[in-house]
């Protein structure tokens, strides 16, 4: 049998976004401003800690997350007008799995016990759903954190979110592996608008957190 895709690209206004440059002075939680990254450790910047916690740990979102995220979205929109469907619809679904990850995560930094200047490992957690199911991935976000989305959702596309993650919820998995398929349909209007809606909110949280 020969392969049938259908995509649903929905006409839909687009908005504009917030383009990040270099994240450690834009986009990064108080807490990473003492602990920048370096070969998998943090250093405190100050050279002077008398008693230096052996633990700090902080909850909300994740800005090297948020990076990966947005660098799955970006590509999406510069391959969207080059008939690449399938790389298209993979690069959103991932960037939505991600930007849902970011918002919901906890990290910590551990002290590392040994003499000299103090070093820190970062470790992090965050919400998982090993089928990649972005509809389930979005309940396991806070109650409030859903009702915000969803209400800037509806506002800016008279729709609701939750459905059209029902429509999309399997995509990422689906079509990488779109060679095994006789048909796939999809709804590339909802993947641009439900990235993009992600996109927003997080950068909103960021900037509410560092107020």
């Amino acid at each position: 049998m020969g392969e049938a895709y259908h995509i649903r690209d929905q006409e839909m206004p687009y908005f504009l976004t917030f383009q990040v440059v270099g994240w450690a002075d834009v986009f990064s939680r108080k807490v990473y401003r003492d602990f920048p990254v370096t070969d998998g450790y943090t250093r405190p910047l100050s050279s002077i800690m008398n008693e230096p916690p052996k633990k700090i740990k902080t909850r909300g979102i994740d800005p090297m997350i948020y990076l990966d995220a947005t660098e799955f979205y970006e590509t999406a929109e510069l391959i969207q007008e080059e008939n690449k469907t399938r790389a298209l619809i993979v690069n959103y679904a991932f960037s939505i799995e991600l930007y849902i990850k970011c918002l919901f995560v906890t990290t910590e930094f551990n002290l590392i016990d040994k003499p000299g200047y103090p070093e820190y490992k970062r470790s992090i957690s965050t919400i998982r759903d090993n089928k990649h199911d972005l509809l389930e991935l979005f309940k396991k976000l806070p109650d409030a954190d859903q009702s915000e989305i969803a209400k800037l959702y509806s506002h800016k596309y008279k729709s609701e979110i939750s459905e059209h993650l029902d429509e999309i919820k399997g995509d990422f998995i689906k079509w990488r592996y779109a060679y095994e398929k006789d048909q796939l349909v999809s709804s590339t209007g909802a993947l641009k608008q439900i990235s993009r809606i992600l996109k927003v909110r997080c950068m909103k949280e960021n900037i509410e957190d560092n107020n």
